[in-house]
C-alpha cells in the first residue's frame, strides 16, 4: 500500500513540475509574441494581407455566413475557426488573435522542450533549448506577420516529437507507446489537413519513418495503423458533422482542394521562374546549409536510425523549395533544433533560473532588431510609436468611411484583402470577395457579377490599373450604381448609391 502511495506521490510531483514548465512557456509566449506577432498591442492595424484575410473568414463564419458557400479562400476551416475565436475575443482589432497565438505557441514551446529532452535527458538544458529555438521560429528572414505556418508548426513539432520518442527513447519501444504515437500522427495530420493540406502531405513522412522502424524490428504495424485512422477520424469528425448539417461538404471539397489546386497551377510559370532563381536567394541557401550541417551533427549522438532526422528535414525543405513561398520555410524551423541540441549536449555550464533568464535576454531580445528593419519582402513593421505615416492615415480614412455604414458588405475588387473593414462589422460582399493569387476565371466573374447585382456596399480597388486589366472602367462602376467616396494616388473606394 505504501508503495502505491509513493508512486502516486511521485506522479503527482512530476505532473506539477511539468505544469510549472508549461506555465513558464505560456509566459514566454506572451513576452515573445508581444514583439514578434504583428497582432499584438504594439502594432497598428494596417499593413496586413494573409492575417487580414483569415480574420475576415473567421469573422464571417462567426456572423453566420457559411464557409465555402458565402465566402471562400484557399485555406481550411480549422484556421478560420482559430481566427473566429480571435474575433470573438476582440472584434475590432487583431489582439484576440494575439492571445490565441500565445496559447498556441505555449504548446509549441512545450513540445519543443519535450523533443529536446529525448536527446539531452536534462530538463534544464531542454528548457533552454526551447528558449533558444525562438531565434529559429521567428527568424526575420522568413517570419513577418502571423500566418497559417505559425499554427501548423505546433502539429509538425508534436509529430516530430512522437516520431523521435518511438525511435530514440528506449522507454517507449513498446506497442502501446507506438500506437499512441500513431494516434497523435493521425490527429496532427487531420489538423494540418484542415488548415493547409500541403503540410498534411508533408507530415506523412513522420508516420512513414516510424512504420519502417516498427516493421524493421518485426513488430505489429496493424494496430498502430488503426490508431492513426482513429486519430484522423476523431479530429475531423466535428467539422464533418458541421458540413453535413450545413449541406456544404461538396462545396468544401470543391473550393478547398480542387479550386485551390487550380490557383496553384495558374502560378506554375511564376513558381518555375522562382525555382530557377533559387541560387540567388542566399537566405534559402543558408537555411539549406544549416539544416544539413545541424542534422549531420546529431547523427554523432544517435545510436540508431541516424539518418532519419536529416531525411525528414530535407524532405520538408525540398517540397518547400518547389512550392517557393518564402514564409513557407517557417515550418522548417523546428528541424534546426538538432544544432541547438548538439550545442547543449557538449557544453558544460551551470543552468539555473537566473542563467536561463539571462540567456533569454541576451539571445532573444537583440533578435527584435528586425522590427525596425525592412522585412524579407521589403515591407516595414509598423509599430504604433513609429509615428503618423501616409499608409496609416489612408488606412484609417478608408476604415472610417466603411464604419459609417452598419453591417456593410465589401468586395476587394481584383485586389487582395488588406484588412479594410476591421474597425466595423464589414463582411464579404460575395463568395470571392478578395482576389487570390492565381485566381481562376470563375473567381473573377464572381466579383464582376456581385458588382452588377450591387451585392456589396463598398468596392475597394488597390490599384486603379487593375480595372483596366480586367476590362472595367470607372464609368461602368458608376453606371452599375457605385460612386467614388475615396481616392488617393491609385487607391480607390466606391460606395453603393442605390438601395
Amino acid at each position: 500500500m505504501s508503495g502505491k502511495l509513493s508512486l502516486r506521490l511521485n506522479n503527482f510531483i512530476q505532473s506539477h513540475k511539468e505544469l510549472s514548465i508549461y506555465l513558464f512557456f505560456a509566459l514566454l509566449s506572451v513576452l515573445v509574441l508581444f514583439f514578434y506577432s504583428q497582432d499584438s498591442y504594439l502594432y497598428d492595424l494596417y499593413n496586413r494581407v494573409d492575417s487580414a484575410w483569415f480574420f475576415m473568414c473567421g469573422k464571417a463564419w462567426m456572423n453566420g455566413m457559411v464557409p465555402y458557400v458565402d465566402f471562400a479562400d484557399s485555406k481550411g476551416p480549422l484556421l478560420w475557426l482559430i481566427y473566429g475565436l480571435g474575433y470573438l475575443i476582440s472584434p475590432r482589432d487583431y489582439t484576440g488573435v494575439y492571445w490565441v497565438t500565445c496559447v498556441w505557441y505555449s504548446f509549441t514551446y512545450y513540445f519543443t522542450y519535450k523533443l529536446a529532452d529525448i536527446f539531452l535527458k536534462n530538463k534544464r538544458k531542454s528548457v533552454l533549448c526551447a528558449i533558444l529555438m525562438t531565434v529559429a521560429f521567428f527568424n526575420p528572414l522568413f517570419h513577418v506577420e502571423t500566418r497559417a505556418e505559425d499554427f501548423c508548426l505546433l502539429f509538425i513539432t508534436i509529430s516530430l516529437y512522437r516520431m523521435s520518442l518511438s525511435l530514440y527513447d528506449d522507454d517507449h519501444q513498446d506497442d502501446g507507446s507506438t500506437s499512441l504515437s500513431f494516434f497523435w500522427f493521425g490527429c496532427c495530420f487531420s489538423a494540418l489537413l484542415l488548415i493547409k493540406f500541403n503540410y498534411a502531405a508533408m507530415q506523412c513522412i513522420f508516420p512513414f519513418c516510424t512504420a519502417i522502424y516498427v516493421i524493421k524490428n518485426k513488430r505489429n504495424i496493424i494496430r498502430p495503423c488503426l490508431y492513426w485512422i482513429l486519430g484522423v477520424g476523431l479530429t475531423a469528425l466535428p467539422f464533418l458533422i458541421y458540413f453535413l448539417i450545413q449541406g456544404n461538404f461538396d462545396d468544401f471539397i470543391n473550393e478547398y482542394f480542387i479550386n485551390t489546386s487550380s490557383t496553384i497551377l495558374n502560378l506554375r510559370d511564376y513558381l518555375i521562374q522562382q525555382l530557377l532563381l533559387l541560387h540567388t536567394k542566399k537566405k534559402v541557401l543558408l537555411l539549406l546549409i544549416c539544416t544539413i550541417v545541424f542534422n549531420l551533427l546529431i547523427t554523432k549522438i544517435l545510436d540508431k536510425s541516424k539518418w532519419v532526422l536529416l531525411f525528414c528535414a530535407l524532405s520538408f525543405l525540398a517540397i518547400n523549395i518547389v512550392l517557393e513561398r518564402v514564409y513557407y520555410y517557417n515550418i522548417n524551423s523546428i528541424f534546426l533544433i538538432s544544432g541547438v541540441i548538439c550545442f547543449l549536449k557538449y557544453t558544460h555550464f551551470k543552468i539555473n533560473l537566473n542563467n536561463i533568464l539571462l540567456y533569454l535576454i541576451v539571445v532573444i531580445l537583440p533578435h527584435t532588431y528586425h522590427v525596425f528593419q525592412p522585412t524579407y519582402d521589403n515591407r516595414f513593421m509598423p509599430f504604433k510609436f513609429k509615428g503618423d505615416t501616409l499608409e496609416e492615415r489612408r488606412f484609417n480614412d478608408i476604415n472610417g468611411i466603411i464604419a459609417k455604414k452598419e453591417s456593410s458588405r465589401i468586395i476587394n475588387l481584383f485586389s487582395h484583402e488588406y484588412g479594410y473593414g476591421i474597425s466595423s462589422e464589414a463582411l464579404p460582399g460575395c463568395k470571392y470577395w478578395a482576389k487570390q493569387n492565381g485566381a481562376t476565371q470563375s473567381m473573377i466573374e464572381d466579383q464582376i457579377k456581385a458588382v452588377e447585382s450591387l451585392s456589396a456596399d463598398f468596392l475597394y480597388i488597390h490599384d486603379k490599373s487593375l480595372l483596366e486589366q480586367h476590362g472595367l472602367t470607372v464609368q461602368q462602376l458608376w453606371d452599375a450604381g457605385y460612386v467614388n467616396c475615396y481616392e488617393h494616388s491609385n487607391v480607390l473606394l466606391f460606395k453603393k448609391t442605390t438601395h
